[in-house]
């Protein structure tokens, strides 16, 4: 019964899913997000639609969160780039709940309907805790990266120091011998 009411209203809580998620950047991208309709102007626009698309149909079909690893990462790789907070980088998961109860506010008195509702939103909550693990898989590359990048540069300060100077060493950088 629940699934044939998402699948009628479809299109209305994939709006409202995007229209929800858009809000959560600040008003200026909000409206650039919206209103600019061409993918390649707009590049993440179209992938949060595109891709929160993917994923409402694929929790409709039951999917496991697991096989939607290339999906959550189009969207993942876009808000971990944004440096906010992994709270707010997931958040836009648990809006699709919103976007569901406020389509289906009318039709929610019918108790059987209620509890499909909330085995679907426990689906949600899964897609939610894969959402995050990716999030921080990925903030993890980027600050390894970043680390790495530090390095270099320092190991190449030094070795610019070495050549004017002569000799000279970073404690820090030089490998020890023992190890």
């Amino acid at each position: 019964m629940l699934a044939e009411l998402l699948r009628q209203k479809h299109d209305i809580i994939l709006n409202k899913w995007f229209e929800l998620t858009i809000e959560t950047y600040p008003a200026d991208t909000s409206k650039f997000l919206k209103n600019q309709k061409d993918q390649f102007q707009n590049p993440v626009g179209h992938t949060v639609r595109k891709e929160t698309k993917a994923l409402f149909d694929a929790l409709l079909e039951g999917a496991e969160p697991e096989a939607l690893a290339a999906t959550i990462d189009n969207l993942v790789r876009i808000r971990v780039v944004q440096e906010i907070s992994a709270a707010q980088g997931v958040a836009f998961v648990f809006l699709l709940k919103s976007a569901v109860r406020e389509t289906l506010a009318a039709d929610l008195s019918d108790n059987a309907l209620l509890q499909e509702l909330l085995e679907f939103e426990s689906r949600i909550d899964g897609l939610a805790l894969a959402v995050f693990d990716h999030y921080v898989d990925c903030i993890e590359k980027i600050y390894e990266i970043r680390a790495r990048e530090h390095r270099m540069r320092s190991a190449k300060l030094v070795e610019q120091v070495n050549k004017l100077y002569g000799g000279l060493e970073d404690p820090g950088l030089v490998k020890d011998k023992d190890a």
